[in-house]
């Protein structure tokens, strides 16, 4: 379910809100209100479950979204529930850490191995 900001104009009751997308529009709106909103997608298991919980003794895990709507969900700016992940998608495998755990400098570390 898309949500759409027509008609936001005399909006003034903060609610908190889970959508699988929302214009900019909707989302200044609701968050002028003193609400929140946040974009969530659910696969056919996950969404089963958010409407009838009542039917599962354990509740599945939500499901990833597919890697054509992956940005979508973690946009800030489009308030996706994968926000957080943004910054470990943008490091590479080959980012090595600059200090060991233990506290030691790397590069001191490596340089009297020689390498």
């Amino acid at each position: 379910m898309k949500l759409l900001g027509k008609g936001s104009e005399g909006f003034d009751i903060p609610v908190n809100i889970a959508v699988s997308a929302a214009s900019r529009s909707a989302i200044e709106a609701i968050e002028r209100a003193g609400g929140t909103i946040r974009t969530v997608f659910h696969d056919r298991l996950s969404l089963r479950a958010t409407l009838v919980p009542h039917k599962f003794t354990v509740l599945p895990r939500p499901a990833y979204p597919p890697p054509k709507l992956m940005a979508r969900y973690m946009d800030e700016d489009k308030r996706g529930y994968l926000a957080y992940l943004k910054g470990e998608a943008q490091s590479t495998s080959t980012d090595a850490p600059t200090e060991w755990r233990d506290g030691r400098d790397r590069a001191a570390v490596d340089g009297a191995r020689g390498q």
